[in-house]
């Protein structure tokens, strides 16, 4: 069995028995034609089609088996993350989707006037808002799902959140763990010390 034909017996045209379509999110917009996506906490979610297509991979994935253009309701495709990472990626997607970066027409208090589009800046302030451990599950999310725009966006804020942050302060962030011991570690800022002195006088950029 080729990796198209084992990819294929993942995804069924049949309706899952126990799905939850979270409305509340604006993810579900009609009850027309419907990806199920299936998240690694055993949870099945009805997405509608057009938003679950926002994503390159499953656009991709759909293409590779034929299924584009499907008539049948609903499609079962797994992902593998978690429920709150693909409710909160789906829906920046589908923000996102809506913004017009071109769009001129402006109130004076800085508003679009049609009130038919997130401003850019409005959005972009959501995604500070967003807890650590989230943020970088919706930027591995967004990466390995292809979601144009989102990723950016995201690690973008990442960014945004270190570059004022000292070394041990990112390692702090990243829960990076050294392999040194405190005494390997004083005796390596020691020698940088003493090789930044040097590179000093002899006008060398260290």
């Amino acid at each position: 069995m080729d990796s198209a034909s084992k990819t294929a017996s993942t995804i069924t045209e049949k309706p899952a028995t126990a799905v939850t379509s979270f409305p509340e999110t604006g993810i579900l917009k009609s009850p027309g034609s419907q990806l199920i996506l299936e998240t690694t906490d055993g949870v099945q979610h009805f997405i509608d089609r057009s938003d679950a297509l926002l994503l390159g991979t499953v656009t991709r994935m759909l293409q590779d088996l034929n299924l584009e253009t499907s008539t049948m309701p609903v499609l079962r495709m797994p992902v593998c993350f978690k429920t709150e990472t693909l409710i909160n990626l789906l829906q920046l997607s589908r923000e996102l989707a809506k913004l017009e970066p071109k769009e001129k027409k402006a109130s004076t208090n800085g508003k679009q006037t049609n009130g038919k589009f997130v401003k850019m800046e409005e959005w972009k302030k959501k995604l500070k808002a967003i807890p650590k451990p989230l943020l970088f599950d919706m930027a591995e999310a967004s990466n390995f799902l292809d979601a144009k725009g989102v990723y950016e966006a995201l690690v973008q804020q990442i960014a945004d959140n270190i570059k004022s942050m000292s070394i041990e302060e990112m390692r702090v962030y990243f829960d990076v763990k050294s392999d040194l011991t405190p005494s390997q570690l004083k005796k390596i800022q020691k020698e940088f010390d003493f090789f930044r002195v040097c590179a000093s006088l002899f006008d060398f950029p260290l």
